[in-house]
């Protein structure tokens, strides 16, 4: 299992689904974050085990078609991505 992280689909129509890989059992924090680097919604942000995980992004709604990124985070590990949900 590797530390990764993948949107699917990109772009997505009103939700973005996120895949991430956790190697061993630890602390996890999936945040995303607008185009301008403010956070919008934090996803997990726990103690996860060992596997393959999946959370879903949805806008609020009435916000327009936008880029985002998310950033995952483990024990001084970080990976970024961008994606793109429309309306």
């Amino acid at each position: 299992m590797a530390f990764a992280a993948s949107v699917s689909p990109n772009p997505a129509v009103g939700a973005a689904l996120l895949r991430y890989g956790v190697p061993r059992a630890e602390h996890v924090r999936l945040a995303i974050y607008d185009v301008g680097g403010r956070w919008v919604a934090t996803l997990t942000d726990r103690v996860q085990p060992a596997g393959t995980h999946e959370a879903t992004f949805r806008p609020a709604a009435g916000d327009q078609a936008q880029v985002y990124f998310y950033r995952y985070e483990m024990t001084g590990r970080v990976r970024t991505g961008k994606f793109v949900v429309l309306r």
